[in-house]
């Protein structure tokens, strides 16, 4: 890592520089009419303490994971909430919140994706996932140089 920031910037470099990793964490969901993919951003340092959070309130809530769908159909491990489901989401979502940098989601239309991209760009893009994938990363990046801004 370090041989690659000194090739990035050589001593004669005379900016400012601004280095840190991240790390953004997205998943799918898909409909008969669109496909979403969103996810977070954010820093090793808060997504560790994400992480430790998150855990002791999964544990709190007696749940081995967060399973979005099934939360709001109130089916398997949330089937029992009942009244407690909305603050115990506003729970999970403030955590969410007080630890990610940015957020991003990108949704693809499937019927306006087969039916405005040639056979050729449909091949180049991958598939849909692909293409809502890369959305998400143009997103962070356009977040990441507006946030840059306020650096230089």
């Amino acid at each position: 890592m370090a041989e690659s920031l000194r090739l990035a910037w050589p001593s004669t470099y005379a900016g400012v520089r601004l280095v840190t990793v991240l790390t953004a964490y997205l998943d799918a969901s898909r409909s008969s009419s669109s496909l979403t993919v969103a996810g977070y951003v954010s820093d090793a340092e808060r997504w560790e303490s994400f992480e430790r959070t998150w855990g002791e309130m999964l544990t709190r809530f007696e749940l081995p994971f967060l399973h979005m769908t099934d939360l709001a159909a109130g089916k398997g491990l949330y089937q029992d909430w009942g009244a407690q489901t909305e603050r115990r989401l506003s729970d999970l979502i403030q955590i969410i919140n007080e630890h990610v940098l940015a957020s991003v989601a990108i949704s693809i239309p499937l019927r306006l994706w087969k039916s405005s991209l040639s056979d050729d760009e449909r091949r180049r893009s991958g598939n849909p996932y692909c293409l809502a994938a890369f959305g998400c990363f143009h997103e962070l990046t356009r977040w990441m140089r507006r946030d840059r801004s306020t650096v230089d």
